[in-house]
C-alpha cells in the first residue's frame, strides 16, 4: 500500500553522490562556474626569467671555470688541506664528483625539456600544425623517448625528408645530453697536475781565484792534526778527513764501485751527513736544500711552502752544484816507492816510507801512522805525490801497496790522477723514493781553481787506508777483491786487470765524498761569525748563484684543447634551450601570452582532442602505420578559456553563422549538439 502511494519523485533512484555515510569524510559539492577569464593565458614572468638566467648561468660558468684554469701556468691547485683529503679519499671524491655532475646535467635537461615544452606551446597556439608534429614534440621534450619515437616512426622517417631531418635532430640531442654528464665530470674532476717553480740559493765557490776568497779559504781549512767536534744546529760534525766517517767513506767507494757493473741500481745513506740518500756516485756536491743536509737551507723554494711540498702526490728539484770530477788511471807496477819498515825503537809496530819522483812534492803526513804487528802479514800501504798542475786541473800520483795475503790481488799499483777540479753538477731530487743523484752539467766551470779543497780530499785517501787496517785485515783491499769475485767474476786474490778498475772506482768514489765533506765543514764555518776563524765569513763575492727549477704533483685542475670539445656538448643544448625561450617570448605568438595546453603532456592533449572532437577514421590496408592520418592538419582554439584542438578547417559549434561538426555513426552521420557555453567544475566543501 505504502509503496504504491508513493509518487513517482518519492520513488526515483537515490543519487549515490548525496549519500552520507558516517566513516566518510564529508562530500565534496561542485559548483559550475563560467571559465572565461581574462588572466587565463597570461605568462608568470618571474618564472620565465628565471629559467632564462638558470641557462645563462649554465652557459657562462663552465667557460669561466675553464678560462680561469688554462690562465694559470700549470693549472689551477686545489686547497693543500683540501688537495691532503682528495687524495687521501680518491673513491669518496669520484662519488660527490659524480653525483654533482649528474646533478648539473639533469638541471641542463630540465631547462632544454622545459624551454622545448614552452616553445610548442606558443608555436601550436599560432600555427598550423598536425598529428605528427605533436608526438614528435613530446619526444623532444624527454631524451629518454627520443629512441623509442624514431624507432615507431621509422616508416615515416624514411619516407620523406622532413621525417629524416626529425629523426637526425632526435639522434643529435640525444647525443649531446648523453655527454653533458661526462662533460661535467671532465671539466670538474680534480686530478694530478704538475707545476713548476724556480729556485734560488748560493753556495761556497771554490774556482774563485780572488785573493780575499783564496785567503779566507785557506784561514777556515780544517787542522790535519787536530781532530774536533763542530757543533751546529741540533747535529755534531767531526772536522777529521776519513777518520770519523769510515763507513760513509767506504760505501762512497763502493757505491762507484757499483755504478759500473752494467744493469746495478744501487742507492747509498750517508749518516754522517744527515741520512742524505744518493742514487749512484755523490760527485762531491753538497745538497743544501729540502730534504738535503738537515742543518743546511742554502737553496729557496719560495714562493713554495712546506706546507705545498707536504701534500704533493710527489715533487723534484733540480740544481745546478759545484762538485768534483778527474781522471784516474791506474796500472801493476813492477816497482814501488813504498817500503815497509819495522821500527827500531818500539817491537812489533811497523810502518812505511816512501819517496816521490824528482820534481815531485809528498802530500800528505811526512810520516804516516804506523800499524801494530801481528801474526798476519795482510797490510795495504798508500803514499801520494803532487805532480805537475796544468790548466785543467790538478795532477796527482797514488800509490798503492799490498802485503801478506794482498801481494798477489794489489801488489805494486801506480795510479795517475788528472784534470782533478771542480765542476758544475745537475743534482736532480725526487721524492719518491727521497734520492738525490748527481749528473755532469754542460755548463763549464773556471780553470782557475783552489786546489785546496782537492788537495786535502787527496790526503784522506791516506787516512782512510790507514784507518781501515784491522790487525788481520784491510777495509779497503777486502773491499776491492770481494767486489771482484762477486761482481766481475774475478778468482780469489787472482792478479787480475778488473783489480785495477776497482780500484779506480773506489779512489773516484772517496774523493768525491771527502770533496762533500769538505764543503760541509767550510758551510759550517761561512753559517755565521761566530763559526768562522776569526770571526769572518766569507765575502760575497766568494760565493756563487745556485740555479734550478722545483717540479711538484698536486691534486688540482688542468686544461687542454680537449676540454673545448668536453664543453661544446653542454654549451650547445644550453644554447638551444637558450634561442627556445627567448624565441618563445619574442617571435612566436602572442607577447606574455602562454596557452595552459601542454601538448608534450598525453593528458594535456587528450582532454584538449576530445573537447575539439578531433575524429580518426580507422586504419587503412594501405596505411597500416598511420602515416598519413599523421599527416592531418589539427589546430589549437580557445573557446571561453577552454583549450581545445581539432581538425583545421573544421567548424567551430555553437559559433554564429556555423553549423555544428558531425560524426560518424555506423553509416549515418548525425550533427551534434553541444552546448554553447563552456564551464569548468570547482570543488568546493560543504
Amino acid at each position: 500500500m505504502d509503496g504504491a502511494c508513493l509518487s513517482a519523485q518519492q520513488r526515483r533512484r537515490p543519487n549515490p553522490d548525496q549519500i552520507i555515510f558516517p566513516f566518510l569524510d564529508p562530500p565534496v559539492m561542485t559548483e559550475r562556474h563560467n571559465t572565461n577569464r581574462d588572466d587565463l593565458g597570461n605568462w608568470n614572468i618571474w618564472l620565465y626569467l628565471f629559467e632564462l638566467s638558470s641557462i645563462v648561468i649554465l652557459i657562462i660558468w663552465p667557460w669561466i671555470f675553464y678560462l680561469v684554469v688554462a690562465a694559470k701556468h700549470g693549472g689551477l691547485a686545489m686547497n693543500p688541506q683540501t688537495g691532503a683529503i682528495v687524495n687521501k679519499h680518491p673513491t669518496e671524491t669520484t662519488w660527490v664528483v659524480t653525483n654533482l655532475s649528474n646533478i648539473l646535467a639533469m638541471l641542463v635537461s630540465y631547462f632544454f625539456s622545459s624551454a622545448a615544452r614552452t616553445l610548442a606551446i606558443k608555436w601550436l597556439g599560432s600555427r598550423e600544425s598536425n598529428i605528427r608534429t605533436l608526438s614528435f614534440i613530446s619526444a623532444a621534450k624527454s631524451p629518454s623517448q627520443a629512441l623509442p619515437w624514431i624507432y615507431s616512426n621509422r616508416s615515416w622517417i624514411l619516407a620523406n625528408a622532413q621525417g629524416l631531418q626529425c629523426g637526425l635532430a632526435l639522434v643529435m640531442y640525444f647525443a649531446l645530453l648523453l655527454l653533458v654528464l661526462s662533460g661535467f665530470n671532465a671539466l670538474l674532476a680534480p686530478h694530478p697536475i704538475t707545476r713548476t717553480s724556480g729556485l734560488t740559493g748560493k753556495e761556497l765557490d771554490f774556482t774563485s781565484s780572488d785573493p780575499d776568497c783564496v785567503y779566507w779559504f785557506e784561514n777556515n781549512a780544517p787542522d790535519p792534526t787536530a781532530c774536533n767536534w763542530q757543533q751546529y744546529g741540533n747535529s755534531s760534525f767531526t772536522t777529521c778527513a776519513a777518520e770519523n766517517q769510515l763507513v760513509d767513506v767506504l760505501e762512497s767507494g763502493r757505491s762507484n764501485i757499483l755504478s759500473s757493473v752494467p744493469g746495478s741500481n744501487n742507492t747509498v745513506t750517508f749518516n754522517q751527513l744527515g741520512g742524505v740518500r744518493f742514487s749512484g756516485p755523490i760527485r762531491g756536491v753538497l745538497p743544501g736544500g729540502p730534504n738535503g743536509i738537515p742543518v743546511l737551507n742554502h737553496i729557496s723554494l719560495s714562493p713554495l711552502t712546506d706546507e705545498i711540498l707536504d701534500a704533493a702526490l710527489s715533487y723534484q728539484y733540480n740544481a745546478s752544484l759545484q762538485g768534483f770530477t778527474s781522471n784516474i788511471s791506474c796500472i801493476y807496477d813492477s816497482e814501488s816507492p813504498i817500503t815497509f819498515v819495522n821500527s827500531t825503537t818500539n817491537p812489533g809496530v811497523r810502518g812505511i816510507i816512501g819517496t816521490c819522483p824528482p820534481g815531485h812534492d809528498i802530500l800528505g803526513h811526512l810520516e804516516y801512522p804506523s800499524f801494530l804487528l801481528s801474526s798476519s802479514l795482510n797490510f795495504l800501504g798508500y803514499y801520494a805525490c803532487n805532480a805537475s798542475s796544468t790548466g785543467s786541473g790538478g795532477s796527482y800520483n797514488l800509490y798503492f801497496r799490498g802485503d801478506g795475503n794482498y801481494i798477489n790481488p794489489i801488489g805494486n799499483v801506480t795510479c795517475q790522477l788528472s784534470s782533478a777540479r771542480h765542476a758544475t753538477y745537475d743534482v736532480t731530487y725526487n721524492s719518491q723514493p727521497g734520492l738525490f743523484s748527481a749528473h755532469p752539467s754542460s755548463s763549464s766551470s773556471s780553470n782557475n781553481q783552489s786546489r785546496l779543497l782537492i788537495d786535502s780530499a787527496v790526503k784522506a785517501v791516506g787516512d782512510l787506508v790507514w784507518s781501515a787496517q784491522w790487525l788481520q785485515l784491510n777495509s779497503v783491499a777486502e773491499s776491492v777483491i770481494t767486489f771482484g769475485i762477486k761482481d766481475f767474476g774475478v778468482p780469489p786474490y787472482a792478479h787480475a786487470v778488473q783489480n785495477l778498475r776497482i780500484i779506480e772506482a773506489m779512489i773516484q768514489g772517496v774523493l768525491e765524498y771527502e770533496v762533500t765533506y769538505g764543503r760541509l765543514i767550510y758551510a759550517i764555518y761561512n753559517s755565521g761569525s761566530e763559526n768562522a776563524h776569526n770571526n769572518v765569513t766569507a765575502l760575497p763575492k766568494c760565493l756563487r748563484d745556485i740555479t734550478g727549477k722545483v717540479t711538484y704533483n698536486i691534486i688540482g685542475w688542468h686544461m687542454a684543447w680537449r676540454n673545448v670539445v668536453f664543453l661544446l656538448p653542454m654549451t650547445i643544448v644550453n644554447l638551444t634551450s637558450l634561442c627556445m625561450l627567448l624565441a618563445a617570448a619574442l617571435y612566436v605568438g602572442e607577447r606574455r601570452k602562454l596557452p595552459r595546453f601542454d601538448p608534450s603532456n598525453p593528458t594535456s592533449v587528450l582532454i584538449a582532442a576530445s573537447r575539439g572532437k578531433v575524429h580518426i577514421d580507422l586504419p587503412q590496408p594501405d596505411d597500416p602505420e598511420d602515416i598519413l592520418v599523421s599527416e592531418i592538419p589539427i589546430e589549437y582554439v580557445q573557446e571561453n578559456g577552454v583549450s581545445k584542438l581539432r581538425r583545421r578547417g573544421a567548424m567551430v559549434p555553437g559559433m554564429d553563422g556555423q553549423s555544428g561538426d558531425v560524426v560518424r555513426d555506423g553509416t549515418q552521420e548525425r550533427p551534434l549538439s553541444p552546448s554553447t557555453e563552456t564551464y569548468e567544475l570547482t570543488e568546493t566543501h560543504s
